[in-house]
């Protein structure tokens, strides 16, 4: 793995007290070559990131369609939660770590991807191996 995406954990966690999701995004284009695509995807060569807010705990947002994350699937992708007052997450949500697909098209079929992924459609812990 590319030891920038260990930076980009990092610079997340260690910037707790960033409280909005416009200002975590300044500080991450800041630090790393982002690229955005569309409205809510940034990415380098890489890792690909979404950002989100939430005033609370609870997460259920809409993170990002499954036909943008098949995209970018070969690399890591992270989700990062801003929290007003919280300390801000970071989820990875390449397919491995997603549980379900929201609001998913009757016409699903590998040639037509369609759906989106929810916050709280996305895995928080791994099973124990062993």
């Amino acid at each position: 793995m590319n030891s920038s995406v260990n930076d980009f954990v990092s610079l997340v966690v260690n910037n707790h007290a960033i409280d909005t999701k416009d200002e975590m995004i300044a500080a991450v284009c800041r630090n790393f070559p982002m690229v955005k695509d569309g409205r809510a995807l940034y990415h380098t060569d890489y890792f690909a990131v979404v950002f989100c807010y939430t005033k609370n705990t609870a997460f259920s947002n809409v993170v990002i369609s499954l036909s943008k994350l098949e995209k970018y699937d070969g690399i890591p992708c992270f989700v990062v939660v801003v929290r007003r007052g919280l300390d801000n997450l970071v989820y990875m949500i390449n397919t491995t770590f997603i549980d379900k697909v929201s609001h998913s098209s009757q016409s699903l079929r590998i040639d037509n991807i369609r759906g989106s992924i929810l916050g709280s459609n996305i895995r928080k812990q791994l099973p124990e191996i062993g």
